[in-house]
This record gives structure tokens, C-alpha cells and sequence, in this order.
């Protein structure tokens, strides 16, 4: 798909995809976020969409033939609003970088996403991976990572024409105690020790006597037969 970047790269551009990427060169920022990105079509839209949402996005993408045969990937320059090719040795030493990233998303299962790319990432000490290519469940899985806020939820949802399920309306409708007539589950309490707690036996009672009592005829015992 990259063969023809060029024209690629025009089609993002009519589009309104492109993305910029401010920062100062040679330092190392754990700030900045690498997205590693297939070459399809609507991943790549949701990297550049990512990118209008946070500042210091950074992204590589590879086609799946080029991975197999060895040939380039290549990374978004948002300075000249082009991709550029490079290496897997490049790229796998990092020094492609002018400010190494701190974190590293793989977008994609392994099938989608060979291994090697996560090997050649190596050079970043947090790697993460969101193991699927389904819009609804991406987005869900960088969420944890940049906590979109309800208005940015909006807009993605406006723009991929998906459905928002909000998790706590129901908490924030009733409160944290749950719904009227429902009873939360008090925690019962845990021993630390493993061992049933010892039970002390009770103290005999104290029996006090104005007089002597009487002698009682003791019972013998059955002898043995």
C-alpha cells in the first residue's frame, strides 16, 4: 500500500487527517505516545483522529507484504506532512527518533500485528498492545490509556457513527448505595491466619454452699465381663 506513498499521503491530505507533532529535538519525553499502525485504511484514520485529541502522537505503519518481505516502515514526518520511509534495523535501535517516545500502542492482534514488531520495539520500555482491529473496541482500549473525556467521546462517536453506552449512569442517578429497595452486600470479614481461631474454654462455675452438703452413696462401676 505504501508503494506508492505519495499519493497515499495526498488522499490524507484532502481528507483532513494529518496530524502534528510538536517537541524539542533530543530529549527524551515519556509524554510521548507511538502509535504502530497496519496500513488499513481506517486504523490510520483513527491515528490521525487520535492525534487531533493529544498532543505528542507519533505513528508507524507498515503493510503486511512489507513486513513479511523485510521492506520498509514508515513513520508519519508531521513536519513535512509525509510518511518516511525507514528500516527495522532503524527503527529497532530507535534512532530514528528525535525524541524517543515513552510508550509504545501496537494496534492489533498478533495476527494483524506480527511479532517482530513488538520485538523491534523493544527500545521503549513500556510496550502495550490493543489486540484488536474493531473501531468501537480500539477506541475503548486507548481509552485507557488517554481517558478521553465525554466530549471527546462525542465527537468519536459523531464521526464513526457509533453508539455510546455510559457504564455509571445508573450509579450517578442513584448513588453509590445502588437503587431504591436494593441492598448492598456488606464484606464479611477475613481471618488473616489460615488456622480456625482457638476458643477459649469457659471458666467452671463457682458454686458457694451455706452448709455441708450430704454424703451421697457413690455408684460403683459395672465391672468388666
Amino acid at each position: 500500500m505504501f508503494k506508492k506513498n505519495s499519493s497515499f499521503v495526498m488522499a490524507l491530505i484532502a481528507m483532513g487527517l494529518l496530524g502534528s507533532y510538536h517537541s524539542a529535538a533530543g530529549e527524551d519525553s515519556s509524554d510521548v505516545t507511538l502509535l504502530v499502525i497496519p496500513s488499513h485504511y481506517t486504523t490510520v484514520q483513527v491515528a490521525f483522529d487520535v492525534s487531533k485529541l493529544r498532543r505528542n502522537i507519533m505513528m508507524v505503519s507498515f503493510s503486511e507484504l512489507g513486513v513479511k518481505t523485510g521492506q520498509a516502515l514508515y513513520v508519519w514526518d508531521a513536519a513535512t506532512s509525509a510518511w518516511v520511509k525507514t528500516t527495522f534495523a532503524d527503527y529497532g535501535s530507535g534512532s530514528i527518533f528525535a525524541v524517543k517516545p515513552g510508550k509504545v500502542i501496537i494496534i492489533g492482534s498478533e495476527k494483524d500485528v506480527p511479532p517482530v514488531l513488538g520485538e523491534v520495539s523493544a527500545w521503549c520500555s513500556t510496550v502495550k498492545r490493543v489486540p484488536t482491529l474493531n473501531i468501537m473496541e480500539v477506541f475503548n482500549g486507548l481509552n485507557e490509556y488517554f481517558d478521553f473525556t465525554t466530549a471527546e467521546w462525542k465527537w468519536i462517536a459523531k464521526t464513526y457513527d457509533l453508539k455510546l453506552a455510559d457504564k455509571n449512569a445508573e450509579r450517578r442517578r442513584y448513588g453509590k448505595y445502588g437503587k431504591p429497595g436494593e441492598r448492598a452486600q456488606a464484606p464479611m470479614p477475613v481471618s488473616s491466619s489460615p488456622e480456625s481461631p482457638k476458643m477459649e474454654k469457659p471458666a467452671a462455675p463457682v458454686i458457694i454452699q451455706s452448709e455441708v452438703p450430704e454424703t451421697t452413696t457413690k455408684k460403683s462401676r459395672p465391672e468388666n465381663k
